[in-house]
């Protein structure tokens, strides 16, 4: 299905790939926009191998969507839906916070730097808008793929460290970051988000593995609801 019904500027990707930009994201929940709702549903099946309609009933609301600074979905070069991201954006304690939520890719899209390259020019553009503050991510997630990536973007400026553990000096900014996001259930000291999805079964089909053994076994300590809140910190920035 082309989503080109949706008028929304676009941000070149690799590969023949762009991402049309929602700046009003609650749009989504206009009545013409039924059927690309539907494919969004359809599509985030695919991505995750399970049914995923559960948890879209959370994000098609008005609460979720409007806590967004943008929503993106992602296209290929026929203009099909292939995957989607969102992010929301705050300044804690000095720091321009990005929280990435809501990321999904089609097994056919994945491999090419799709959510890299997008949230490379989310983080340039944060950081133009917001020149004095360093610029820091934020991903809740249980795919050990999201780690590895943050951790070759931001090297040591990274949390939880791979013994599970986060560095006492950082846990006060990210319990912050916790309930901005209303995560009552958040562990400061290991940042893992407790009891983070609401699904049977979890929330993959398959969990995902990278083959980088350290990386791996961090994510296997998760029980089958719990996530990590990974941060990564540009320093050079601000």
């Amino acid at each position: 299905m082309r989503t080109s019904m949706v008028s929304a500027p676009r941000v070149a990707l690799s590969s023949a790939h762009h991402a049309s930009t929602l700046d009003d994201p609650a749009a989504l929940l206009a009545r013409r926009h039924c059927a690309l709702r539907t494919e969004i549903v359809r599509v985030s099946d695919a991505a995750f191998g399970r049914d995923t309609a559960s948890l879209w009933q959370t994000k098609f609301t008005t609460a979720f969507l409007r806590s967004l600074a943008a929503f993106f979905l992602i296209e290929d070069g026929a203009g099909d839906l292939v995957g989607w991201s969102g992010y929301r954006a705050s300044t804690i304690e000095g720091e321009r916070v990005l929280y990435f939520t809501s990321t999904g890719l089609l097994p056919r899209a994945q491999g090419h730097g799709l959510i890299p390259t997008l949230q490379r020019i989310v983080i340039a553009d944060e950081a133009r808008r917001h020149p004095h503050c360093p610029v820091t991510t934020i991903v809740r997630t249980r795919n050990p793929r999201s780690y590895r990536l943050a951790a070759k973007t931001f090297g040591d400026e990274i949390t939880p460290r791979l013994d599970g553990t986060v560095p006492v000096e950082r846990r006060p900014f990210l319990s912050r970051v916790a309930t901005w996001l209303g995560l009552s259930t958040f562990d400061p000291a290991s940042a893992v988000v407790h009891n983070a999805y609401d699904v049977d079964g979890g929330l993959y089909g398959d969990d995902p593995r990278t083959g980088d053994p350290a990386v791996d076994a961090l994510f296997e300590r998760l029980a089958p609801n719990d996530a990590l809140l990974i941060c990564g910190r540009d320093s050079g920035s601000g």
